[in-house]
């Protein structure tokens, strides 16, 4: 009876074990994001650090493919995507994911996060207006 406990006990140990490492490695990188009038601040966190030589950032909007549109350091945590106010739509989503690259062929990927940006009230209608002001 009593080795029948040391194996019970085994394998929960083991179960615990496995799980912990299986929900650390399917979200290595965990992304948040900042909405400003002008930018968006895309920062993350990195649970464990196997060799990370740099970040990549992504962006992706509506039915498209996601895009390349930065990089950032091993010790930076943070980027701020400044071509968010340069679109058509006065509304738009978006949809961030960051990799961590570790060699050519190897990367941790974030979850996916959204954004909501709204340039109505933005900088970019007000010094429009105000150009267009200056020539009247």
């Amino acid at each position: 009876m009593k080795q029948l406990y040391k194996y019970l006990f085994a394998a929960v140990i083991f179960v615990f074990v496995f799980s912990s490492l299986s929900s650390a490695q399917s979200n290595p990188v965990t992304i948040s994001i900042e909405v400003y009038s002008s930018f968006i601040r895309i920062g993350w966190q990195v649970n464990s650090d196997p060799g990370i030589k740099y970040f990549e950032v992504w962006r992706k909007t509506g039915n498209s493919d996601a895009v390349y549109i930065g990089r950032a350091e091993q010790n930076e945590r943070y980027y701020d995507d400044k071509n968010v106010g340069f679109h058509k739509k006065e509304d738009q989503i978006f949809y961030y994911t960051v990799k961590a690259v570790i060699s050519p062929n190897l990367s941790l990927e974030s979850n996916t996060i959204v954004a909501h940006y709204s340039n109505t009230s933005g900088s970019y209608k007000n010094t429009w207006g105000s150009i267009k002001a200056m020539f009247r």
